[in-house]
């Protein structure tokens, strides 16, 4: 008799706690909610940078950057890029060493698009190089990870992924 009272208390606290607890999936969701606030609370203060961890050339094979400086740093309304090129440039300047894309854009204009559905934001502008002007598209997800998309007049275009962290007063730059 005690051990069928018994049985039938565990049974009883058992279902309590689970009706009390949460799913994975639950879990999952609110922690991807809360990382994306983040994301977009960074994105809002527009004091970022997006380096790159691998590169991806159209028609090429995936190309490791972790020993490669880069960096797109989005400070206020300016932006800098110093991204390293792999494909194939349509015209280049007669005994031109850049092959990077390199650009610095002061006052630039940009336009942010935010998928609340998705957990992504989506950062749109265009820059001008030495020689070049480019088409960016930096696609950020939830948790900081972001792909980004760059379009030019004379390469082919080539996409980046890698993580945008915020910048570091140290690293500012005027």
């Amino acid at each position: 008799m005690k051990v069928y009272l018994l049985i039938g208390f565990l049974v009883l606290f058992d279902l309590t706690q689970a009706q009390e607890t949460k799913s994975k999936k639950e879990i999952r969701q609110e922690k991807n909610e809360l990382a994306f606030q983040e994301s977009k609370a960074l994105i809002e203060s527009i004091n970022y940078e997006f380096v790159a961890i691998q590169a991806n050339p159209q028609g090429g094979k995936t190309i490791n950057l972790t020993t490669n400086p880069n960096h797109l740093k989005i400070i206020g309304d300016s932006i800098d890029s110093y991204l390293p090129y792999f494909g194939k440039s349509h015209s280049a300047s007669f005994g031109s060493s850049d092959s990077g894309i390199k650009c610095s854009v002061k006052h630039a204009k940009y336009e942010v698009t935010i998928n609340d559905n998705k957990l992504q934001q989506i950062v749109k502008f265009s820059g001008k190089g030495k020689n070049d002007n480019y088409k960016f598209s930096l696609t950020i997800s939830s948790n900081g990870s972001a792909t980004l998309f760059v379009n030019s007049n004379k390469k082919s275009g080539i996409s980046y992924f890698g993580n945008v962290q915020g910048i570091k007063p140290d690293k500012k730059q005027k």
